[in-house]
């Protein structure tokens, strides 16, 4: 993720807003750190702390997964995120390149459905869009 600090993609109607470093105002009593945001077209969620897991740097980039969506009723069902952050050399002062990169959302069924089989349902798409070295508001 070297170099920007705001990636943001989009594909498939859905739009990832992913700022490595953070995105300011940080909220009272929150740390900064890391904060990815996916909005599908009908429900945006803001995902940082617990809720988002940021990879190793490895020469395929960094894979960040987000817990976009808890399916209530039945626990341990859950929607994530994976996208395929890659790294990037921007210009300086403000500037932007383009990328193109995939992401995955993963269904995991909750664990009181009971019998064999796969835990996890995926649907890859790709997504374009920019990773800029911007100046973000504090």
């Amino acid at each position: 993720m070297a170099g920007a600090n705001l990636y943001d993609l989009h594909g498939n109607g859905k739009r990832i807003l992913f700022y490595p470093l953070g995105k300011g105002p940080i909220p009272a009593g929150e740390k900064p750190g890391p904060t990815l945001i996916y909005d599908d077209g009908s429900t945006q969620v803001e995902c940082r702390g617990a809720k988002l897991k940021v990879g190793h740097e490895s020469w395929a980039g960094t894979a960040v997964t987000a817990l976009v969506r808890d399916n209530g009723i039945v626990p341990g069902a859950v929607t994530s995120l994976v996208v395929m952050i890659p790294d990037v050399v921007p210009p300086p002062a403000d500037g932007s390149v383009p990328v193109h990169t995939i992401a995955i959302l993963s269904n995991h069924r909750g664990i009181p459905q009971i019998g064999p089989g796969q835990l996890e349902t995926y649907s890859e798409f790709a997504v374009t869009g920019i990773a800029a070295l911007t100046k973000l508001p504090l």
